[in-house]
């Protein structure tokens, strides 16, 4: 494919183009509409990122080797996760993004902790869990909702 379209638009449809001949199983293990995601926010991005410039092509190799998934072992599938987990951690670290639900997640397993803690001092683990989870779960959203209004989701 000497013509190859370059940028997100050609990762979209060859995406598009490879999803029939996959497995929805393997659709998901992929997790195409991540790399979808994050495609996109590396695209503006690496107008001003020397390592945003270096992973858009990363991301074409990815897509490309996904045509032979079906045949892929687990060395595959490792290497497939470590790129695109570090492409992740860049866009996390660098540019202050976050991943849909990350903060709710963090903020209830932190309220559960705190919930369960304060429920033992007061002799009331249940009431403390509830608490707890409450607490963790407003934090959580309300730390999500102002990421998606900054535009800072990935």
């Amino acid at each position: 494919m000497a013509d190859k379209m370059t940028g997100v638009s050609s990762i979209e449809s060859r995406i598009e183009a490879l999803k029939p001949d996959i497995t929805l199983k393997n659709q998901k293990r992929l997790r195409l509409d991540m790399v979808l995601r994050v495609a996109r926010r590396l695209d503006p991005l690496s107008m001003g990122c020397e390592a945003c410039v270096g992973h858009l092509p990363v991301i074409d190799r990815l897509v490309d080797g996904i045509k032979d998934v079906e045949q892929w072992q687990i060395p595959e599938w490792k290497a497939y996760y470590r790129q695109l987990d570090g492409i992740i951690k860049h866009l996390k670290t660098a540019h202050h993004l976050a991943e849909e639900g990350e903060h709710l997640a963090l903020w209830t397993a932190i309220g559960l902790v705190l919930g369960t803690g304060i429920g033992s001092v007061f002799g009331s683990a249940v009431l403390g869990l509830v608490l707890g989870i409450a607490f963790g779960v407003a934090v959580g959203g309300m730390l999500d909702a102002i990421a998606h209004k900054q535009r800072r989701v990935i």
